[in-house]
């Protein structure tokens, strides 16, 4: 990971846990940590407005905010609030997908949770016209990643 600019190193902080979802239009760092889970980061340059989600499996279903543990309600909902946030459906994202690791080796056919939650990522921002700008997904390692909400930019260490 590279060091964090000065002019962002002071930032507030806020950490998201798995089933989350954070929008701002404030300065501030947001930071997770991922393995098979994947966070989508939305960013409103015109704006300097952003979002992230933590997801944990890419189908399932919840009432309420239990439901953002799954891939589609979650991504739905980061979608909703930064709208909100930004002041509607015209404003101009970009998305950047983390995570999505199989630490396990898996017997073939057995699926892979973590490329369930990248694929359906890509699939649901590419239905929203939102172009993936940088991604870091697979493989059999975890990800410490933070989103820095004054600059859009994305910092992430392999675990």
């Amino acid at each position: 990971m590279s060091a964090l600019p000065a002019t962002t190193a002071g930032l507030p902080r806020r950490y998201l846990y798995p089933g989350e979802v954070v929008t701002s239009a404030r300065p501030i760092r947001l930071t997770t940590i991922l393995g098979s889970c994947v966070a989508v980061c939305l960013w409103a340059p015109e704006h300097r407005a952003g979002g992230m989600v933590h997801y944990l499996m890419p189908h399932g279903r919840a009432p309420g905010k239990a439901g953002w543990r799954y891939g589609a309600p979650a991504i739905a909902e980061l979608f909703a609030q930064l709208r909100h946030l930004t002041g509607g459906d015209d404003v101009l994202l970009q998305a950047k997908v983390f995570g999505g690791a199989s630490g396990l080796s898996l017997p073939a056919g057995a699926g892979n949770l973590g490329l369930g939650n990248v694929t359906l990522a890509r699939e649901l921002l590419a239905a929203q016209d939102v172009p993936i700008v940088a991604e870091d997904c697979g493989g059999q390692r975890g990800r410490k990643l933070e989103f820095d909400l004054t600059t859009g930019d994305v910092w992430v260490r392999l675990l």
